[in-house]
């Protein structure tokens, strides 16, 4: 039987809680659960990576801060807040099944890759390349 992945959620991403758990993820919100509770993402990253599970957040500061400083995580989504809602809820379950497809034969395939939107689609970074993994036409058709 197939792990099922664990997507941890800063608290500007809470919305997203009960559409992954829907889906069948398995979700915690870092604003409620003690452990993470008024701590900052830098502090409790290493705890999410030793677990795999993917880490996602609307900070773009620490987005930078992870490329810059070559910070080792086990995979994080960043949601662009500037996207009107629906958008956001549609761009991570294509990143959920982006995460599925990377994660299938090894974890460590999505291991320090930041998967990312833009206006002309998904892309997941190593933070040297930026690569497309589908166009937003793409998924219109």
């Amino acid at each position: 039987m197939k792990k099922i992945k664990t997507y941890y959620l800063d608290a500007n991403c809470s919305y997203l809680s009960s559409y992954l758990r829907k889906q069948g993820s398995r979700v915690i919100e870092t604003s409620r659960s003690r452990k993470f509770w008024h701590r900052d993402e830098r502090e409790y990253l290493s705890d999410i990576n030793k677990e795999n599970a993917i880490f996602i957040t609307q900070d773009t500061e620490f987005i930078q801060d992870l490329v810059t400083d070559r910070t080792a995580h086990s995979g994080v989504i960043y949601v662009d807040n500037k996207m009107d809602l629906q958008k956001r809820i549609d761009y991570v379950a294509n990143a959920v099944v982006l995460v599925q497809a990377f994660t299938e034969n090894a974890e460590s395939n999505i291991k320090n890759k930041i998967i990312f939107s833009d206006e002309n689609g998904i892309y997941i970074t190593d933070g040297y390349t930026n690569y497309i993994f589908v166009s937003w036409s793409k998924l219109e058709e």
